[in-house]
């Protein structure tokens, strides 16, 4: 089996349920975007990347099923596109941002739209500059945020989805390009939602040759997307990574980074990221990816679909406990170093290919 078309699928919910193996990913690739499409979908969406059979850049689309079946879809991206940035704009839209195409940084984004009547892509507004290598989150239903990357190293830069604009976001302390970024809220406070962006790890991104792997993290606290705000400095992530992923939990008290590249190896490690009373800590999970990987694609599903209950008779154990099972439970309490932590996921599908 080749590990890179290896497909994980982990309960981080009860750690020590094994979920069902999946079958391979059809393309060997790092680098592309990924979205989840939820019921009735319940599909995982898969754009772009390198594949590495064909040593090309991609346009292809996917959509990985929960019965392990992968479809390529009939139609492609507009460009091809590699460590390009998006999001879910709607249950089954996803726009799509820059990218390296061949030898080209893009300046164009699309989007991808798998509805039955309108399938296929579209052009969407040109970004303020050519950029690869970058993050772009979704904040609320309005706004979109995009930091950093090759060709916006210290840049930030807020979208608006509604009027398809973009506006300067403040400006990072260090550039940063294959960093990873996300936010979250702040788990302990509750006069109001104070969310805490982070951008975190990745390289310096001073040329072709910079192999300078950053370990400071720096945060963006605010109550709301309006008016001036800068960052500020936040605690160092355990180890220098770049080309990892960031998956939050739906409550988005924490943040999980997965797989990575240390400039030595690649990453198995699940780091998290959480804060209270905006005291901001990195931690670890006991799980660990099967596969060390970089560039995955990681994606957070409340979906059964991708672990289904199974029964196994194990020695020890009563015979009538359920083990591979993804307990559907609207809101489970857990206590993790003494702090308490409201997940509202059940389960956490990792697919790297």
């Amino acid at each position: 089996m080749d590990e890179s078309t290896r497909i994980e699928v982990k309960n981080l919910e009860e750690p020590w349920y094994k979920c069902p193996d999946m079958p391979d990913f059809p393309d060997r690739s790092y680098g592309g975007v990924a979205g989840w499409m939820p019921a009735p979908t319940e599909s995982i969406l898969v754009c772009g990347g390198k594949s590495m059979d064909d040593n090309v850049d991609s346009d292809k689309c996917f959509l990985l099923h929960g019965n392990g079946s992968v479809i390529q879809l009939d139609f492609r991206m507009l460009r091809k596109r590699r460590l390009a940035a998006g999001f879910m704009v709607s249950h089954n839209k996803m726009f799509i941002t820059g990218g390296l195409n061949i030898d080209r940084v893009e300046n164009t984004t699309e989007f991808v739209n798998v509805n039955d009547t309108t399938a296929g892509p579209q052009y969407g507004p040109y970004l303020p500059m050519s950029v690869d290598r970058h993050c772009f989150i979704r904040l609320n239903d309005t706004i979109g945020f995009l930091i950093g990357g090759r060709g916006n190293l210290n840049g930030t830069w807020f979208y608006d989805i509604d009027k398809e604009q973009w506006s300067t976001g403040p400006q990072l302390s260090i550039g940063r390009e294959l960093h990873v970024c996300n936010w979250i809220v702040d788990s302990t406070n509750v006069s109001i939602v104070q969310m805490v962006v982070f951008a975190s790890a990745g390289r310096l991104g001073l040329g072709p040759d910079n192999n300078y792997w950053l370990f400071t993290t720096e945060l963006l606290t605010m109550a709301a997307f309006e008016g001036d705000h800068l960052w500020t400095s936040g605690p160092d992530i355990p180890i220098g990574l770049a080309m990892a992923t960031t998956v939050v939990t739906l409550d988005r008290k924490m943040a999980i980074i997965v797989g990575g590249n240390t400039g030595e190896a690649l990453s198995h490690f699940l780091y998290t990221f959480h804060c209270a009373n905006l005291n901001c800590q990195w931690g670890l999970l006991s799980q660990e990816l099967d596969i060390a990987r970089q560039g995955p694609i990681a994606v957070l599903t409340d979906s059964t679909a991708f672990c289904q209950q199974e029964h196994v008779s194990n020695a020890g154990q009563n015979d009538e406990e359920p083990v591979g099972i993804c307990p559907f439970n609207a809101n489970i309490t857990r206590e993790t170093n003494g702090k308490k932590l409201d997940w509202l996921l059940v389960s956490i599908s990792f697919m790297a290919c």
